[in-house]
């Protein structure tokens, strides 16, 4: 099969390309980068500037399945233009996309797998999260993730099929939470925030695109949560990364007052609980690769 990716470059972009690539798939990506462009073998990028509604439309012939994951890094400062950014990063790329689609009615993509976050579910301590949850969004995230799953709805209608995958946080040693876990406990702290109680619904990096590729295969709809069937609390979550890579880490709580000074809003993103359900992939038939944190962590110990 043809694919086009966008956020081609991220660490679920970069990690699906090259399993779509070893098992012989020809791949397009955009970018916005000129420096960027490549054209290898079952490789090609194209330019795009979603600010500016640009695209360069050749990006998209022959493609059978499109998967779109573009969108600035959470990971910044949420300041009032960084809001915007983190915003129209998301909308105006899915509105390119889909004016790209709808400009060339000769397009035979079939299937469109499109990103979300587990973001768009509210803090909770005990509400286990599934995918018939009506959102009411409040926060800044989830109103965030609640308008990019409206234009991602809106791309995925105009081909035949296609799903929305509600991602968790993404457990690898080349980026995400877990890189910034291990480099924190290179001075043997291992730090929880608040109470450590909120619960982290996580995934595998291998599974994350094991599961993409499930989806794709058998042509999924609707939408899923890309999670683990096992979420934990954050102070398990390092309670295990230090005993499974036997860090020998003290375990030390930050106090969320602190924390919500020094970074405000963004705190949100480890101070907020949420237990999210793997339950609807299980029922399609996705078996996990590493369904428990400890077999995760212990994954990263053996590479």
């Amino acid at each position: 099969m043809k694919f086009l990716i966008t956020g081609a470059t991220g660490l679920i972009g970069s990690a699906l390309i090259d399993n779509l690539l070893k098992n012989a798939h020809t791949v397009n990506f955009l970018t916005t980068r000129k420096e960027k462009l490549l054209t290898k073998t079952n490789f090609k990028g194209f330019l795009w500037n979603p600010t500016k509604g640009e695209i360069d439309e050749s990006c998209i012939e022959g493609v059978d399945v499109i998967v779109h994951l573009a969108g600035a890094s959470i990971n910044k400062p949420w300041t009032k233009n960084y809001k915007e950014i983190l915003l129209n990063s998301r909308t105006q790329a899915s509105k390119l996309l889909y004016n790209c689609i709808e400009k060339n009615p000769t397009n035979q993509v079939k299937y469109i797998l499109c990103a979300s976050a587990i973001g768009i579910y509210p803090n909770h301590s005990t509400i286990l999260f599934t995918e018939e949850w009506n959102p009411n969004p409040v926060s800044f995230m989830e109103r965030l993730v609640t308008k990019w799953e409206e234009e991602n709805k809106k791309l995925i209608r105009l081909v035949p099929q296609g799903c929305l995958m509600r991602i968790g946080l993404v457990l690898s040693t080349k980026g995400g939470i877990l890189s910034t876990l291990l480099q924190s406990m290179q001075t043997r702290l291992a730090i929880y925030f608040g109470n450590g109680r909120q619960w982290q619904s996580w995934i595998h990096i291998d599974d994350i695109v094991a599961l993409f590729s499930k989806a794709i295969d058998n042509k999924w709809t609707g939408i899923f949560n890309a999670v683990s069937p096992t979420p934990v609390t954050q102070k398990t979550l390092m309670k295990t990364i230090a005993r499974k890579l036997k860090n020998p880490s003290l375990l030390l709580s930050f106090p969320s007052f602190i924390f919500k000074v020094i970074l405000g809003e963004r705190s949100a993103l480890v101070l907020n609980s949420q237990k999210v359900s793997a339950q609807k992939s299980l029922q399609k038939g996705y078996t996990f690769r590493y369904p428990t944190i400890e077999e995760a962590i212990l994954s990263f110990k053996k590479k």
